[in-house]
């Protein structure tokens, strides 16, 4: 590959011009100065890197991302005049850039892999956690090879077959292997100088015990061979092979060969008619991929979680996530179904949607490092470098056709690409849930640590109070059920006994209410109490909880400093953003936004009369029916579109006019 540096590119350790953050003032002028250097960028394929400063060094630049283009200066004049948010958050971090010209757009597909590969730059979507990805090597390097499964490249002479979407699958394709061809697996330097005594192995037919020299190396690597191509997906050759090797073992009368081969041909047979057909006729070999790209909003909703529980969890620069299937059809039958989680902090080109954006990394981080690739692919969404793929193929000596949406042959396969997004859209789902879970389990162990609790606390509450300047004073609780919000233990409460703003004595009442049930064994009491507030609070909570004669343990959770303040007077710091902080975090959040909702919500009720007047279309007779309607409501948690459908249903209004009614409310609110 030819390629041009604008200057000499070290990608081990790039330091150009920048050094230090620079403030916003200094960040539009350093943007400036970067226009201007690219009238020096050529109009030719290439690959481009944003750079940024350092987080190890400083002083010196990163790369925070690889692209590539048919044109560079074109495209990275676009990132300059983007508007678009993701481009945005990337521009606020560069401080300088630099490309590489290729011979064509091939070259410049490779070069970026490369890139990528060697830096790994935070801000391009990658398979997630790629490099935990298990392999199935075969052990070429070793006389005699063997299977093994492993999650690095250790040697350029093994073959590394995979990578596979979980360990699971690994070990089955591997045992598979290894009960149909008998290779050895004991990990031992051969030749030994001194045959060895045969193991049970191969007594019992699952192995051909080359360590006591049972069978020739010749012999042995012709198995090898075929079950390369067996990993390969090219049973049909194995099976001639064997059909072959069979024939010439018995020509020779060697009948226990033949009849050990004859045993590993009906294994393979026996295989395939255990598999699903697709179509008994169908002889070509193809993949077939679905993506499924959602934001953070979007999957809340499908899994029935508030936004900021989700988010709990993630990464906020970028909402979404993504997921890829991609089902492996052979001969006809359906040999693999893989799925792979993509990284959801990158940036794509504008002119490409996530799913799309999706589907091109994981054909670069998948089909540069696989061998087993089929005569057509089939996607589910369109991608602009299709053609770009094809050609890269066709000069590895590979002739892979690419099907895309739209096209008369890809409809062909349409039941099966849109099988493939289901899978990946359901395998999104599953994915979340666990990593909240995990995540949930984690942090819940560390609030024992934290404040040296008997027991995990599968059960908090969190209270807080919400009232302005003492007026409509109310309280609230929540609970969680390890670590996720629990809506039945969610309580909210009227301050009955205090006047003024005295939010210590406010929280005393509540809680002496709590406790009182605690104690007289209404409800069961919780493994851990939250205060919204610090020592002041929780010195009045104490108070209450020792009046009923409990032990509930109790802190309180400052929000201005994120500090935990426990019941003997210690104040405690924690990383803010660990899995048992973000767990407290969001009880103390949940209180407080259920809390100010129903302040709100009264508020509102109280006002509602002095809210509907001067409304176009509201007479007399109708804001009468209009405030018995809202006034069931709990007006905060309702979005616009859900009011106009209960104002024009329930209360009769004309869409206008409930329109009307809801900015108004909105602007009270605000």
């Amino acid at each position: 590959m030819q390629s041009e540096l604008k200057k000499p590119l070290n990608t081990d350790r790039i330091t150009l011009e920048q050094g230090k953050r620079l403030p916003q003032t200094e960040y539009n002028s350093h943007l400036k100065e970067i226009q201007e250097k690219l009238s020096s960028v050529p109009s030719q394929p290439g690959c481009y890197l944003w750079l940024g400063d350092s987080i190890q060094t400083p002083g010196e630049q990163r790369i925070l991302y690889v692209g590539k283009s048919v044109n560079l200066r074109s495209r990275l004049r676009q990132y300059l005049t983007s508007d678009d948010y993701k481009t945005k958050f990337l521009m606020q971090l560069v401080t300088g850039f630099d490309w590489v010209v290729t011979g064509n757009e091939t070259e410049a597909l490779i070069l970026e892999n490369t890139l990528i590969k060697k830096h790994n730059p935070p801000y391009n979507i990658r398979l997630k956690d790629d490099k935990t990805y298990p392999w199935i090597s075969l052990t070429l390097s070793e006389k005699y090879p063997r299977l093994i499964l492993t999650r690095r490249k250790t040697s350029p002479e093994n073959l590394y077959f995979g990578p596979y979407s979980d360990v699971g699958a690994a070990k089955a394709t591997m045992e598979l292997v290894q009960k149909i061809f008998p290779m050895r697996r004991k990990p031992q330097k051969l030749p030994l100088k001194k045959p060895a005594r045969p193991c049970l192995n191969f007594h019992i037919g699952k192995c051909l015990a080359p360590c006591a020299e049972k069978i020739s190396e010749d012999e042995y690597m012709k198995m090898v061979y075929q079950v390369k191509d067996f990993l390969e997906g090219k049973d049909d050759s194995v099976q001639q092979s064997l059909h072959r090797q069979m024939e010439e073992f018995a020509s020779s009368r060697e009948y226990e060969k033949a009849a050990r081969v004859r045993d590993t041909l009906h294994a393979i047979q026996q295989i395939h008619e255990e598999q699903r057909v697709e179509n008994a006729n169908e002889t070509e070999n193809y993949d077939i991929i679905g993506a499924y790209v959602t934001t953070r909003r979007e999957m809340s909703r499908a899994l029935s979680l508030k936004e900021h529980v989700l988010n709990a969890f993630a990464t906020e620069e970028i909402p979404h996530m993504g997921q890829i299937v991609l089902l492996k059809i052979r001969k006809g039958k359906l040999v693999g179904k893989q799925s792979y989680a993509m990284t959801e902090g990158g940036i794509w080109d504008n002119e490409t949607n996530p799913a799309a954006a999706f589907l091109e990394s994981f054909f670069r981080d998948y089909y540069f490092q696989v061998r087993d690739i089929p005569e057509s692919i089939y996607l589910s969404h369109n991608i602009l470098s299709a053609k770009t793929w094809i050609e890269g193929f066709r000069s590895s000596g590979i002739s892979t056709k690419m099907y895309l949406p739209g096209e008369s042959d890809w409809e062909e396969k349409q039941a099966l690409v849109e099988m493939a997004g289901n899978n990946a859209e359901l395998s999104l789902r599953e994915r979340v849930l666990n990593d909240k879970l995990r995540n949930q389990k984690t942090g819940l162990r560390q609030i024992q640590k934290f404040i040296n609790l008997k027991s995990i606390p599968e059960t908090i509450e969190c209270y807080d109070i919400s009232n302005f300047h003492g007026q409509q004073a109310v309280a609230s609780g929540v609970m969680l059920r390890d670590g996720f919000p629990y809506k039945q233990g969610y309580r909210r409460y009227r301050i009955k006994t205090i006047e003024g703003a005295n939010d210590p004595a406010m929280m005393h009442e509540v809680l002496s209410r709590r406790f009182a049930r605690i104690a007289s064994g209404q409800i069961k009491q919780p493994d851990l109490i939250v205060i919204d507030g610090g020592i002041t609070q929780l010195t009045a909570a104490l108070r209450a909880r020792e009046e009923q004669g409990l032990s509930t343990p109790m802190i309180g959770l400052a929000k201005q400093e994120e500090e935990i303040y426990t019941e003997d007077g210690r104040i405690l710091s924690f990383d803010k953003n660990s899995p048992g902080m973000l767990i407290l975090r969001l009880a103390r959040d949940e209180a407080h936004r259920f809390g100010v909702s129903y302040h709100r919500n009264l508020r509102l009720k109280k006002e509602l009369s002095s809210i509907l007047d001067g409304i176009p279309g509201v007479g007399e007779e109708r804001k009468a029916r209009i405030a018995g309607v809202l006034r069931k409501l709990d007006l905060p948690s309702l979005e616009t579109e859900e009011l106009i459908d209960i104002l024009r249903e329930q209360a009769e209004v004309p869409p206008l006019v409930a329109r009307r009614i809801t900015e108004r409310i909105g602007s009270v609110e605000g």
